[in-house]
């Protein structure tokens, strides 16, 4: 019974596992996260034509058109979960199909091992139902969870270093008005100096909406808007009284870098105090366990010279 239960255990410990180094996964933030178009994020590209990715493609779709169709009838379009996942997922270069089959996929592996590691191992070893159930509705919960844990830490990533990549666009916007560049130009100009994904992604912003005929800071805060990056939507605003009112945008426009600075140098401060909060009981449990190790001999001759 004891063996039994310690197969059934690991199992759903290297089940929960999987999950969790999915979500633990590095992000490349060194890649353009850029929403495939004509398919969705997994898409086959150049049309190989293989069926899985065709299969996938399909299933992904379906499960973000049911979702969609659900959260319109329930009114949840406007909740900011739903918010948060739109935005969430095109910052991030996903779609809600992507994230949709990776927890279906999940979800019904993390349900359906354990069960059947109970049906296979269960009349040998004498586990019991009540765990194998048990177990898959934990392992079927993690991995149902584990592509939006996933998505959330990207999008956090992402949006801190969209943060930094927009104040230093606005810098470079900066420097291309005080060398006479129009506000148009110095928008697009600004864009093409680095490879960096953000600076692609609002050059390829910018560069549609000029051959649109639209105005640049409609565009960027349809952007802004749409990844869910408020420093692009204000950077739009400050643009946009420059372009219809005729305001001092050089002046705006540094003012807007200057504040971006120092926000950045205040999350910069809060993360390190967090860390610093963190280290705090390991350096204590560290110096705990040294003092230990220096006076176990002295103590332990002290007991025995009262003994």
């Amino acid at each position: 019974m004891s063996v039994g239960v310690g197969s059934m255990v690991a199992m759903a410990v290297g089940i929960v596992g999987v999950a969790w180094s999915s979500v633990r996964r590095p992000v490349p933030l060194g890649r353009v996260m850029e929403v495939r178009q004509g398919g969705g994020a997994n898409a086959t590209v150049g049309g190989d034509g293989r069926w899985f990715e065709r299969w996938r493609s399909a299933l992904g779709s379906r499960l973000a058109r049911g979702v969609t169709e659900l959260a319109e009838v329930r009114g949840a379009t406007s909740s900011p979960v739903w918010q948060w996942l739109t935005t969430t997922t095109t910052l991030c270069g996903r779609s809600v199909e992507d994230v949709s089959v990776r927890s279906l996929a999940l979800g019904v592996t993390g349900a359906v091992v354990p069960l059947v590691g109970w049906v296979v191992l269960g009349g040998l070893v004498g586990v019991s139902a009540v765990m194998a159930l048990g177990l898959s509705v934990v392992c079927g919960a993690a991995g149902v969870v584990a592509p939006v844990a996933a998505l959330h830490r990207q999008g956090v990533a992402a949006r801190r270093h969209a943060r930094t990549a927009v104040g230093c666009f606005v810098d470079l916007v900066v420097l291309a008005l005080a060398g006479g560049a129009g506000i148009e130009g110095s928008l697009l100009e600004a864009a093409r100096v680095a490879d960096d994904w953000v600076f692609q992604r609002i050059e390829r912003t910018l560069v549609r909406a000029r051959e649109a005929g639209v105005p640049p800071w409609v565009a960027l805060g349809d952007l802004g808007r749409a990844t869910g990056v408020p420093d692009l939507v204000e950077l739009a605003a400050t643009v946009g009284l420059a372009g219809t009112e005729g305001a001092r945008v050089q002046r705006a426009l540094a003012a807007r870098a200057v504040s971006l600075r120092r926000r950045e140098l205040a999350d910069a401060e809060r993360q390190a105090n967090a860390v610093t909060e963190r280290l705090f009981l390991p350096s204590i449990l560290l110096v705990a366990g040294f003092l230990v190790f220096v006076g176990y001999p002295a103590w332990t001759r002290i007991l025995g010279g009262l003994s």
